[in-house]
């Protein structure tokens, strides 16, 4: 089974395989250590549907690379740099050979809001700074060997349970990691604006995809997505065109298809019902769409994951 739309419950129980978490505690955080991972553990969209986690995830690479397609751009984890997800990324193809090895720190929702309660000055900029600024990080050896520490510090302290304030340390420790990416993360976009590495159009299809995953369900049409960047959308055209070989609408009905695939591994939706979350006009013209862009019809597509299950 895999996390969509899941509770950490399910993430605990079935993300990357059971057997395969080293340390977790009171189900609030799973960690892995240095476990060489493959992607039948990481389930690829090949056989699986896109996904969403619940939760917050820093895969962490210490040697060799993988290959994750997040918010449907390729993204390649290569030693020293770390991909940073939470619950409104979507995961679909996922590629991880045996060579690779890191860690991987998985937060409950819960877990996560509870430490920015602890420290609310951090509250508005933890989450917009690690998550919403492009999932993927990289640090020099320096950065590398004070976020290995820490991680090395949590897992030394999740493995003493008879520790009275366990919970306490983890919770310190755990806060210190976010700390650190924060501080690196922030740093470095400073260094890029100072440098003036941000480019319009870096700036346009950055924004162009974050319009896309909060808007994709209700607005299907380039003219939204246009006006939202203030330019035309022929202009928008080329910009995403040259800069991905895709034009916009080629991404919101990628986005679109992502969205009803998630939606199709809820066994409580009917299809009208996905029709009617994702703004169709009716059950008819959502089947024709899907039918088009994946092959498949809605029905069909989720029998054949049924029968995968």
């Amino acid at each position: 089974m895999d996390i969509i739309n899941s509770d950490f419950t399910k993430a605990s129980q079935h993300h990357m395989g059971q057997d395969n978490v080293k340390i977790s505690m009171d189900g609030d955080i799973i960690f892995y250590d240095n476990e060489v991972l493959s992607s039948k553990k990481i389930r690829s969209s090949k056989t699986h549907p896109p996904m969403r986690i619940n939760a917050a995830v820093f895969f962490f690479c210490r040697y060799g690379e993988a290959c994750f397609n997040v918010d449907y751009q390729q993204y390649r984890l290569t030693k020293g740099t770390m991909l940073c997800l939470n619950g409104r990324h979507v995961i679909d193809d996922v590629q991880i050979p045996n060579t690779y090895k890191g860690y991987t720190l998985i937060l409950s929702q819960d877990f996560l809001m509870s430490m920015l309660e602890w420290i609310p000055p951090l509250k508005n900029t933890i989450i917009p700074s690690t998550f919403d600024s492009g999932p993927l990080m990289t640090f020099d050896e320096y950065e590398q060997s004070r976020l290995v520490a820490i991680v090395e510090r949590i897992k030394k302290n999740m493995n003493t349970p008879e520790h009275t304030f366990q919970r306490y340390i983890v919770k310190t420790e755990v806060t210190n990691f976010l700390l650190e990416v924060v501080d690196i993360r922030l740093k470095k976009m400073q260094a890029d604006e100072n440098k003036g590495q941000n480019s319009r159009k870096e700036e346009v299809i950055n924004e162009f995809i974050k319009l896309i995953l909060e808007n994709c369900k209700e607005q299907h049409e380039v003219s939204f997505y246009a006006q939202k960047l203030s330019m035309t959308p022929g202009s928008l055209a080329r910009i995403m065109t040259n800069a991905s070989g895709k034009a916009p609408m080629k991404w919101i009905s990628e986005a679109l298809i992502a969205e009803a695939k998630i939606l199709l591994r809820n066994p409580d939706m009917n299809i009208q019902q996905i029709a009617d979350e994702l703004h169709f006009g009716d059950q008819s013209s959502f089947g024709k769409f899907f039918k088009k862009h994946s092959g498949f019809t809605p029905i069909e597509y989720r029998s054949n994951i049924q029968e995968k299950k």
